[in-house]
């Protein structure tokens, strides 16, 4: 599923045949986009329209169309739960996936970002673009637990498959910042190449590479940091849209 921001639709996409299957109208300017755990719905964040629309991948429609908080920008979805984050609101916005509506909205740092939910479920990584910082959100409680002070202008953020290490690529200084999740603290910094942002950053455990993927950076402890930076062009297109508050 692809995110069309410009056409205001999202295109279905079948991988065995690299052929499009549908194409699916949504909200103004289509940005972030998430599946839930069992593959049957995908959550798509509209910036502009200030939305989400939920879709049912059965009958490759839109089925529901929640109203979300200003510039919505990266999703992360759980069995129950979807998460938003809202780049101009500075809040993360949980949606109750059986009721399709908002469940409550978390105050954040400035231009949250980037948004990863952590194997066990218990803690939400958000990253705040315009406070260079990442906040840790309790998602039994819906509450912001720790904030860490990271590079400039976070974006990406992915976990480990143990959960033990959060990895945060700064955006403006060209670096990725590694969290232990135990403590919640900065424990290395490792330069990157020039942007880093969101799109292709994965961990993946020795061994489970997916076919296809080449890592980039060599073996970090007992999991390998494989950081594929997207085209120049595209992120560019994606950054010009961005709305970030003064």
């Amino acid at each position: 599923y692809v995110a069309n921001w410009g056409s205001n639709t999202v295109s279905l996409i079948d991988a065995a045949t690299n052929t499009v299957l549908a194409t699916i109208p949504v909200g103004t300017h289509p940005q972030g986009v998430a599946f839930n755990p069992s593959g049957t719905r995908v959550y798509v964040a509209n910036r502009i329209s200030n939305d989400v629309s939920v879709i049912d991948t059965t009958t490759k429609a839109v089925i529901a169309t929640i109203p979300m908080g200003a510039d919505g920008f990266g999703v992360i979805a759980s069995s129950t739960r979807v998460y938003v984050t809202n780049i101009v609101s500075r809040t993360v916005s949980v949606i109750d996936t059986p009721a399709n509506a908002i469940e409550t909205t978390i105050p954040v740092g400035v231009a949250p970002e980037g948004i990863a939910l952590d194997p066990t479920g218990t803690r939400l990584y958000v990253t705040n673009t315009g406070s260079n910082n990442v906040s840790v959100i309790d998602t039994a409680s819906n509450m912001v637990i720790a904030t860490v002070a990271v590079g400039n202008s976070p974006v990406g953020v992915s976990f480990t498959p143990d959960g033990a290490r959060a990895y945060v690529a700064n955006f403006d200084s060209a670096n990725v910042s590694v969290i232990d999740t135990a403590t919640n603290t900065v424990v290395a910094t490792i330069p990157a190449g020039a942007s880093p942002a969101s799109f292709g950053l994965f961990i993946t455990g020795p061994g489970s590479l997916p076919p296809g993927m080449i890592p980039t950076l060599s073996p970090f402890g007992s999991a390998v940091l494989g950081l594929l930076l997207a085209i120049a062009a595209f992120w560019l297109l994606k950054r010009r849209g961005r709305l970030t508050p003064g």
